[in-house]
């Protein structure tokens, strides 16, 4: 739930500012944001940070509570000679 409470500040403020500078002045790129925050609101999860998520290869280790980078040769198992 602590997220979607950010996500709802997140979208009030970028939408306050839109108001603020009118619809017909701000230039398209910044709606979407608003989009994806909407559907983070929705949906519990935030789509942009789950594709760029998947584009880094991230994971989480829920031992040490880091998020770490994956590589080809983290997931291969050591060779023996």
């Amino acid at each position: 739930m602590p997220e979607r409470g950010f996500y709802l500040i997140l979208l009030v403020l970028i939408f306050s500012g839109i108001q603020l500078s009118g619809f017909d002045q701000v230039h398209w790129l910044l709606y979407i944001p608003l989009v994806l925050l909407i559907s983070a609101l929705a949906y519990g999860a935030c789509p942009l940070f789950i594709l760029v998520k998947e584009m880094l290869h991230l994971r989480h280790d829920p031992q040490d509570g880091a998020t770490k980078t994956t590589s080809s040769s983290d997931s291969q198992a050591p060779r023996d000679s």
